[in-house]
């Protein structure tokens, strides 16, 4: 052949030396997620505020994009890693076989309790996800309004099993719990070491006086209760117990509208001298479904509730046989074991937070919490008695009413001030 008629070798481009060379090949290996997150930090502008409104919008939906592709780890292979992480998901099957044939009711209170315990990060971490991919308001509300799912279920299944006074009870538990229990153990543990624990004063006098607020509404229906006569009480509970929790739903959506509209100093201010970090936000991303993609955590939250829907109902069916098997009341049970699922992962978060020095979004979470259940889930409840025909109502005893009153009272009193100290923290606990 003749040299001369040889086609002319293709010229490709040279490939970039140094460090182009490298990113590029790091990102050819990088999940996709990855790569879309690295390539949309790279084009973010640093002069031009309108082209960074645009680039941020341009990000977000790529982001979104990303989240709802399916992801390559089979429904085996992601079992096998939760259960890995958290072995007390296999309470789940036991719990609920040990319903269906019939064992011991000890069995099947146990293996339910600890399943839920098991399932409750799980539902946090799809709380939290779709909470980020609904940016905004739209994620605000998500958080506000299924912060307490595992109360609100438990609370739904006691009503429904026309169980109010259990109902009313946990929830009350788990007030108790996140302003005692989490809040002094967070507050010895942050200031053990140090002599005084500053808080972030004005935002904290906000808070304190917004939770004495409404927590007087709990405790006006049973005054009510106990001076009017046994004859009229009952119908007039129950009539004001309805327009309360209407009149409470009104008021978390205007505090919704404050904290996410009006006033969005409340986390602006916490942003700029703490940390963005929230307790929902640790428990989301330290677990082993914050690497999945949205539709692999979507599919994997839809069954952690249809358990936890099972395991709820299986743990307020048995509880009175087990408080009689234990020789304890129903009531004991309801106000100390049954809000525990609820609130554990979340107080070891607040807790986490708390020793990192983040106090001011320790305090606002816990008073979120107890606001959450105060003006949702208690409605929520309420109206859900009235449609179902099992009448709920906000009275409690007077042993109920004063302790939590008392509770709020002493909690507020010591966080108005600005600042505390690890005695502050065993008082709380030691209450």
């Amino acid at each position: 052949m003749n040299p001369s008629s040889r086609r002319p070798a293709p010229r490709y481009p040279r490939r970039r030396e140094g460090k182009d060379t490298r990113t590029d090949r790091s990102m050819s290996n990088q999940p996709l997620d990855r790569q879309a997150h690295s390539s949309s930090v790279s084009i973010l502008p640093s002069t031009s505020n309108s082209n960074s409104n645009i680039v941020a919008h341009e990000e977000g939906e790529q982001a979104f994009q990303v989240w709802w592709q399916p992801s390559n780890v089979d429904m085996r292979t992601l079992f096998y890693r939760l259960v890995r992480a958290n072995w007390l998901l296999v309470m789940v099957p036991l719990g609920i076989v040990a319903a269906i044939l019939g064992w011991s009711v000890l069995a099947v209170f146990l293996g339910n309790f600890l399943a839920l315990v098991a399932l409750a990060p799980l539902m946090t971490a799809l709380v939290e996800k779709l909470a980020t991919v609904f940016a905004g308001t739209l994620g605000g509300l998500l958080n506000a309004t299924m912060g307490n799912a595992m109360e609100m279920m438990l609370g739904i299944m006691a009503v429904a099993r026309g169980h109010p006074a259990m109902a009313r009870t946990s929830l009350l538990g788990s007030m108790l719990s996140y302003a005692l229990l989490v809040l002094g153990t967070t507050v010895f543990l942050a200031s053990y070491n140090k002599k005084t624990l500053k808080f972030n004063g004005p935002l904290m006098r906000t808070m304190s006086s917004i939770v004495m607020a409404v927590s007087t509404t709990l405790v006006v229906l049973t005054i009510m209760a106990v001076t009017s006569p046994d004859s009229d009480e009952n119908s007039n509970l129950l009539i004001l117990s309805h327009g309360t929790a209407i009149i409470l739903l009104a008021v978390f959506a205007i505090y919704l509208y404050f904290q996410l509209k009006t006033h969005t100093w409340f986390i602006d201010t916490l942003k700029v001298n703490n940390s963005t970090t929230e307790p929902d936000e640790i428990i989301a991303r330290e677990h082993p479904s914050s690497t999945l993609r949205l539709h692999s955590a979507g599919s994997v939250g839809v069954i952690a509730t249809l358990c936890a829907v099972v395991c709820a109902f299986f743990l307020v069916a048995s509880i009175e046989e087990t408080a009689s098997v234990l020789g304890t009341s129903k009531t004991f049970l309801s106000l100390v074991a049954i809000p525990f699922p609820g609130y554990a992962a979340k107080g070891i978060s607040i807790i986490s937070l708390g020793r990192r020095n983040r106090m001011d979004y320790v305090i606002k979470s816990i008073i979120d919490h107890i606001l959450q259940i105060i003006l949702f889930v208690f409605p929520l409840l309420v109206l859900l008695g009235w449609l179902l025909v099992q009448p709920f109502t906000l009275n409690f005893n007077i042993f109920e009413a004063t302790t939590f009153f008392l509770v709020m009272i002493i909690t507020t009193s010591i966080i108005r001030g600005g600042s505390s100290n690890y005695f502050d923290g065993i008082m709380l606990v030691g209450t």
